[in-house]
C-alpha cells in the first residue's frame, strides 16, 4: 500500500518540525542532533530538506547537505544523504522513497556532482547508488565497501576520485 504525502521543504527555521521524526525512528537522538546541527550551518540547504506531510502531520524527512570531495587540490561540490527517517507507523508506504527521488531530482537541477550515502545497498541501489569505490571515492569512516555509496548526478567528466569531507555536525554523532 502507498500513501500520498505532500512534499514540503523544511527551511532551517522550521527544522524543529521534523526532529521528532528522527527521535522516534532511531534508538537514540543522534540523527535528530545531526539535523539540528546541520541546520545551524551553511551546509544546510532549505530546498534539499524535504518532509512528507499527511493531514498536516510531518511523517517523514530526508536531508541532503553540502559536503565536498577532495581530489588533489580540487574540491568537488557534493551532497550527503543523511539522515532519512519515517515515523514507524508510516514505514513501508513509499514516503521516504518518494522524498529521496524528489531530493535527487532537485539536487540534479541545482548542478551538484555526487550524492553519497552510508546505508543499506539493497534499499539505496533502487535510486541508482553504487559502491562509492566505483568512482574511486573514499570516506572518513571505516565501513564495509558496499555500505558507502555514491550517485553521480552531475556532468563532471574524467573524475579521478577523492575523499569525502563531511561538515562538522557529522563528527558529533
Amino acid at each position: 500500500m502507498k500513501i500520498n504525502a505532500v512534499v514540503v521543504s523544511v527551511p532551517r527555521e522550521y527544522v524543529y518540525r521534523v526532529l521528532n521524526i528522527h527521535k522516534q525512528s532511531f534508538p537514540n537522538d543522534c540523527e535528530a542532533r545531526l539535523v539540528a546541527g546541520l541546520a545551524a550551518t551553511d551546509n544546510y540547504i532549505d530546498e534539499l530538506s524535504l518532509a512528507g506531510v499527511v493531514d498536516g502531520r510531518y511523517i517523514s524527512h530526508v536531508l541532503l547537505s553540502k559536503i565536498t570531495i577532495q581530489s588533489g587540490s580540487q574540491e568537488i561540490s557534493a551532497l550527503a544523504l543523511a539522515p532519512v527517517a519515517t515515523l514507524p507507523r508510516f514505514r513501508a508506504l513509499g514516503v521516504a522513497s518518494h522524498l529521496i527521488e524528489y531530493a535527487i531530482e532537485r539536487a540534479r537541477k541545482m548542478r551538484y556532482e555526487f550524492i553519497v550515502v552510508l546505508g543499506d545497498p539493497k534499499f539505496y541501489s533502487r535510486f541508482g547508488f553504487v559502491s562509492a569505490s566505483q568512482y574511486n571515492i573514499s570516506g572518513p569512516y571505516a565501513v564495509a565497501d558496499e555500505n558507502f555509496m555514491a550517485l553521480k548526478i552531475g556532468a563532471l567528466r574524467n573524475f579521478p576520485g577523492g575523499t569525502v569531507v563531511y561538515s562538522e555536525p557529522f563528527a558529533n554523532v
